[in-house]
């Protein structure tokens, strides 16, 4: 079964194969949306079970998280001393279930904590699985009691996990809480030009900066962007032109169903009683700025329109203005459980 294939490992890794080698800290890009994070990744890093225990990375998919706990993982790897255990959550929780079935908790549980280094990442998906998150409890105390090193990620802050029992969100924050946030637009345009270079790409900083203004999903997405940039490149065995730049930007972006931000600002209008020429205004109350703000978030997710377009259209505000509402409004939502809700219904509707 998978626990027996798992020890047959020697206790390295779940499987060779869950260790993506290609995220180190070196290749990771810092900026001000992940300072903190990268910084503890690196501490933890170096001193397992000391510098800080458990350490808890939140933020949206695709933002680096994963990138942190591989690069974690093959750092200690590269000392060759400790005994590493990476995988996600849904894996344990398929673990659990197969050795539920199959009468084997105690070889289970001695997988489990017979570790150094715990690496789990989208914890979030504990949230309908009781019977496993009673586990994670008693195998994250044994680990903790016995100065071992936890590495937990997800998509939201603990308190905001549905589900998830008090007695974990307060474990969860015995050490370091920390998230990450939305890359600004020179991070990002960072990001596209060190994946570039990895890849032996020549991308001029126009074109970087480009790709990473009109791709506004996650990084993931810019690294498929980069891949294909990539094969273009050996196909031609040239420098890659600025309108093959432009073409994969359009295609990405035109993979996905767009909508309006006439659309968009008409749901925000309806929902929220406002009008939207008190929207495009000025004004800056409450009732007027949060909307607002919803409208910067959702219309860059789910529009073709630049950062730049987005802020001419919503007042004659800049691109940064639409950073900061967008960032802005995905941390308020990590913490506020209904806010969150009515931005996943606004979003459901405009794509119906």
């Amino acid at each position: 079964n998978d626990i027996s294939h798992a020890n047959a490992l020697s206790m390295n890794i779940v499987s060779p194969s869950s260790i993506n080698k290609r995220y180190a800290f070196e290749n990771f890009v810092v900026g001000a949306c992940n300072r903190m994070a990268h910084a503890a990744a690196v501490s933890v890093a170096g001193s397992p079970g000391y510098a800080y225990n458990p350490l808890f990375i939140h933020g949206a998919s695709g933002l680096g998280k994963t990138h942190l706990l591989h690069a974690i993982n093959n750092f200690i790897l590269q000392k060759g001393h400790l005994k590493t255990l990476y995988l996600s959550c849904e894996h344990f929780v398929n673990h659990y279930i197969s050795a539920i079935q199959s009468n084997n908790m105690e070889a289970f549980r001695k997988f489990y904590r017979n570790v150094d280094v715990l690496l789990m990442d989208d914890i979030q998906f504990f949230e309908n699985s009781c019977g496993s998150r009673e586990e994670f409890f008693h195998t994250f105390n044994a680990l903790y009691n016995d100065g071992k090193q936890i590495v937990i990620t997800s998509d939201y802050p603990p308190e905001s996990i549905a589900y998830m029992e008090d007695r974990l969100v307060s474990r969860f924050k015995w050490g370091l809480v920390c998230g990450i946030s939305v890359p600004s637009l020179e991070t990002r345009a960072a990001i596209v030009e060190k994946r570039a270079a990895a890849w032996n790409i020549k991308v001029s900083h126009e074109s970087a900066v480009y790709l990473a203004e009109n791709i506004p999903g996650n990084i993931r997405e810019l690294e498929g962007a980069i891949a294909r940039l990539s094969n273009e490149a050996k196909a031609t065995n040239n420098a890659v032109s600025f309108d093959f730049i432009r073409k994969v930007s359009r295609e990405i972006s035109g993979s996905k169903k767009t909508v309006s931000i006439e659309a968009v600002l008409g749901a925000i209008s309806k929902k929220f009683n406002v009008s939207v020429s008190e929207l495009l205004s000025k004004r800056r109350t409450r009732t007027v700025a949060l909307p607002r703000q919803i409208a910067m978030h959702l219309s860059r997710k789910l529009t073709n329109m630049s950062l730049t377009e987005i802020g001419g259209y919503l007042g004659g505000r800049d691109h940064s203005t639409v950073i900061h509402g967008d960032e802005t409004i995905i941390k308020k939502a990590g913490n506020d459980k209904n806010l969150s809700f009515i931005i996943q219904k606004l979003e459901g509707e405009l794509l119906k």
